[in-house]
């Protein structure tokens, strides 16, 4: 950071001056008032580049972290709703077994193939309905 030093005076004729003498001492302390805006208005100009560079950076670094947290949140939602078919397997032959007919289950040729039909039909269905069934549910 560099430091900027300026010193201002003022000049003063004594009362008793010629009025030339007076008028330009009077015109010295009118350009030395505008040479202090001047310089004010600069220094004043230069921190407020300094300022908005600086809210630039730290808009731009708000804004990465919250698109960051955004795509974790969506991330973690997406994990959540992704169907964990762990227990699909057991869940599904129970209803096969429950859906065979006690008579034809009797049938040993029957019901063997009946079965077996029948789980075909349900792994098939289930991998349409849950095409990520046979994917690892961890991320």
């Amino acid at each position: 950071m560099a430091v900027d030093a300026t010193a201002f005076g003022t000049v003063t004729a004594p009362p008793d001056a010629p009025i030339e003498v007076q008028l330009d001492a009077f015109r010295r302390a009118i350009e030395s008032i505008y040479s202090r805006m001047d310089h004010f208005e600069r220094q004043s100009l230069s921190r407020d580049s300094a300022l908005e560079a600086s809210l630039d950076a730290l808009t731009s670094e708000v804004r990465e972290g919250i698109s960051t947290l955004t795509r974790r949140l969506d991330d973690e939602a997406s994990a959540a709703a992704r169907p964990d078919a762990r227990g699909l397997g057991p869940v599904a032959f129970g209803f096969v077994m429950v859906a065979v007919p006690d008579h034809l289950a009797s049938v040993s040729l029957f019901g063997a193939s009946f079965t077996d039909a029948a789980l075909i039909v349900t792994a098939a269905t289930a991998l349409a309905v849950f095409p990520g069934v046979l994917r690892s549910s961890a991320p």
